[in-house]
């Protein structure tokens, strides 16, 4: 029994140091780089103002939480990943405009396994074998999903109609993008989808869903450059060329869409070169908003987030 105990002890250790490392690596990654922060800040004020309502689809460790809490918007975040919930609820939790949803998002609710990296938790995934391999071929080192646990599932437009439309939606799912979108049929005034220039159809799925919902135009950053690499908004089609003349090279980074009605001539405005962004929408019913003081989120009763899984 004392052997076994010993064993037990050390694969818990080794166990925990791998959780360890890969979240010391994701932090890095996220909030390492020097002026990182302010970047993220300037990009995002584009995109989210004061009283905005933001959803973090993927939130991991919640940089980009961060970065719209400093804007002065709410946010929903939505992480499956216990070590990353934790890190989440020590950094957010005690923010009155920060509300986890411990769970994934998917085209429909349910149960679904959650393949976690603990040494790479940012390629933790609901995707299967496929886009696992994919990885695998892309990277020059291996990478291994160490353990799969279930996580319950639920759909954006179950978490709209919790706490209403978001004016920015990020989703970095890890090839689930396409299935996240497929459970939203709101148009939403803007958000972003990540990229793999591997797995291009997924790119293409994502934009043709999109247009099923609203008219959109295109822009794209490379990895967490904070800066777009298109010099104008295109263009579905032309977004889907611009990704796949890159198929030949494993690339990712993310896909930002905007509704074509949050452009309009800046002439007697003052905007972003010829272009400004309108996110003061009619809220929801029932939704408050406010401009200097960004409005709590509490779950409405019957929330199919539940409350015993949120902060």
């Amino acid at each position: 029994a004392y052997g076994f105990l010993r064993k037990h002890q050390k694969m818990t250790t080794r166990k925990n140091f791998s959780e360890h490392l890969g979240l010391l690596r994701s932090r890095l990654i996220y909030y390492g780089k020097p002026f990182n922060r302010r970047r993220l800040i300037r990009f995002y004020q584009q995109f989210v103002r004061p009283g905005a309502l933001c959803f973090d689809i993927g939130a991991h460790l919640g940089n980009r939480t961060e970065a719209w809490l400093r804007l002065g918007a709410a946010v929903v975040a939505v992480e499956p990943q216990p070590a990353c919930t934790q890190y989440l609820e020590k950094q957010f939790g005690d923010h009155p405009r920060f509300t986890l949803i411990k769970k994934a998002i998917g085209e429909r609710s349910g149960l679904m396994n959650l393949h976690i990296s603990e040494k790479t938790p940012t390629l933790t995934t609901l995707a299967g074998t496929d886009w696992q391999q994919s990885i695998q071929d892309a990277t020059p080192y291996k990478i291994r999903w160490d353990k799969t646990i279930p996580v319950e599932v639920i759909t954006l437009d179950e978490l709209i109609r919790c706490h209403g439309v978001p004016d920015f939606c990020k989703i970095d799912v890890e090839d689930f993008e396409a299935a996240a979108l497929r459970g939203l049929s709101h148009a939403v005034a803007a958000l972003s989808f990540e990229f793999f220039t591997p797995a291009m159809n997924r790119v293409t799925e994502c934009i043709r869903r999109l247009e099923t919902l609203g008219e959109y135009r295109y822009n794209w950053s490379i990895g967490e450059s904070q800066r777009f690499a298109g010099e104008s908004w295109i263009s579905g089609d032309k977004m889907i060329n611009t990704i796949a003349g890159y198929s030949q090279t494993p690339l990712s980074g993310d896909v930002y869409a905007r509704r074509t009605e949050s452009f309009i001539d800046a002439s007697s405005s003052q905007g972003i070169g010829n272009e400004i962004i309108l996110l003061s929408r009619q809220p929801m019913a029932g939704r408050a908003r406010q401009t200097t003081i960004p409005p709590l989120l509490p779950i409405r009763t019957g929330c199919i987030c539940g409350m015993n899984d949120t902060v």
